[in-house]
């Protein structure tokens, strides 16, 4: 990719969705199990389908717990109705008769949504504007394989989420930033409460607000190559010839040094408690809410001096 093609893709929800599931050539070699993927290949982030519908069904209130974190009015009003909760689901866990609860919840109506898979391929963003609806990510209980883990998403994952979101509202740093989960959705039942599941919804706008246009760039695609145009350097290359940038210090003042200090200042913050109390900072996202880190970049001949490159970073606490 061009770094020109950033200057025309400025709140464009479309742009960050092809940097998280192309520009990513050389990204997957930290694991062994990194290119593992169990699911259903029409729905792997790096296939060329755009798109795919997930369902929203419609169930009743009683039947559904619901967590927030002040969620954006146009979002909170569209899945949450006077007397049902639209409920998303994946296509695949829907048409899976193992789902636990599916025969239950096909029993509801639902209308179809469309969306586009992420680098974590469980989280999707919707594509359709319904009614000026704001695009936003959702974080859908997919249990397949991918990579190490199984992508289930149950209760209790899904309220520690929104409880950790609700938590960096409180939380002050300079180069920090975060994507919320501010709605959870969880289906309720009285019987094997252990294995119930259901979504998050995470804003595509940082919080604290941003004072420019935001521009939102995943960790792993300032390094990696475009899947469709090899032969362009990578994005943090083209970056740094265009500032005149020496790479090693630019890297260290401006990455390195504000992701330390932001953990650092979390963990005195926050504490830790147990293992899982502890900060920890992955590029594809598995829990909780996105630490951004803010980079201005551009001169005056340069039209990208009003923007952010966004670090995609995952702060996780007590989740799960």
């Amino acid at each position: 990719m061009k770094i020109e093609r950033l200057r025309e893709g400025i709140d464009d929800p479309k742009l960050f969705l092809y940097l998280d599931r192309y520009v990513n050539g050389g990204s997957k070699g930290y694991s062994p199990f990194s290119n593992l993927f169990e699911g259903d290949l029409r729905y792997k982030p790096e296939n060329r389908h755009e798109s795919f519908p997930a369902y929203l069904v419609k169930i009743p209130r009683e039947k559904i717990s619901l967590f927030t974190d002040n969620p954006h009015s146009q979002i909170y009003q569209h899945y949450v109705e006077e007397n049902s909760i639209l409920f998303p689901v994946h296509p695949e866990t829907y048409e899976d008769d193992q789902t636990a609860f599916i025969e239950e919840i096909r029993k509801y109506p639902y209308e179809q949504l469309i969306v586009a898979p992420t680098a974590s391929t469980r989280t999707v963003m919707n594509l359709a504007k319904i009614g000026g609806l704001p695009s936003h990510f959702i974080k859908l209980h997919y249990p397949r394989r991918v990579s190490r883990f199984i992508s289930r998403f149950r209760k209790n994952s899904i309220q520690n989420s929104v409880e950790a979101s609700k938590e960096l509202n409180f939380f002050s740093h300079p180069y920090f930033g975060y994507l919320p989960e501010t709605l959870g959705i969880s289906f309720q039942s009285d019987n094997n409460e252990k294995e119930l599941w259901g979504c998050t919804i995470r804003e595509l706008h940082p919080r604290p607000k941003a004072k420019t246009h935001c521009l939102l760039i995943p960790l792993f695609a300032l390094f990696a190559q475009d899947l469709s145009a090899r032969d362009d350097p990578p994005l943090l290359i083209q970056l740094l010839d265009l500032k005149k940038e020496d790479p090693q210090s630019w890297i260290l003042e401006k990455v390195m040094k504000p992701l330390i200090q932001i953990w650092c200042a979390l963990l005195q913050k926050k504490g830790a408690y147990s293992r899982d109390a502890w900060p920890k900072c992955h590029d594809r996202t598995k829990f909780g809410s996105l630490i951004l880190i803010r980079l201005r970049f551009g001169d005056k001949k340069t039209p990208l001096s009003d923007c952010f490159i966004v670090k995609k970073k995952l702060i996780n606490y007590g989740i799960g």
